[in-house]
């Protein structure tokens, strides 16, 4: 009985499971500041024929860090509000 209910949960997830699609991809996850640049770029791209709202901020790796908390040493330009 109990393999049962396990199973029917396990559909249940499934047949209820979402699909996500980004609109807006960066070109990846993490970047990597080489000591001898000034500046690194990261290519942002809206693949929606709407237009995409967005924040972008760069902090220490806190969790509970915001733009306005944040003491990172890099800034985002130009700002993509």
């Amino acid at each position: 009985m109990d393999g049962i209910i396990k199973i029917t949960g396990f559909a249940t997830l499934l047949f209820f499971s979402v699909q996500a699609c980004a609109s807006l991809v960066l070109q990846g996850t993490r970047i990597i500041f080489p000591s001898d640049k000034k500046a690194v770029g990261i290519q942002l791209t809206n693949y929606s024929e709407q237009a995409t709202l967005t924040q972008s901020w760069v902090d220490e790796g806190n969790l509970d860090s915001t733009p306005e908390t944040t003491n990172a040493p890099f800034i985002v330009t130009p700002p993509r509000y």
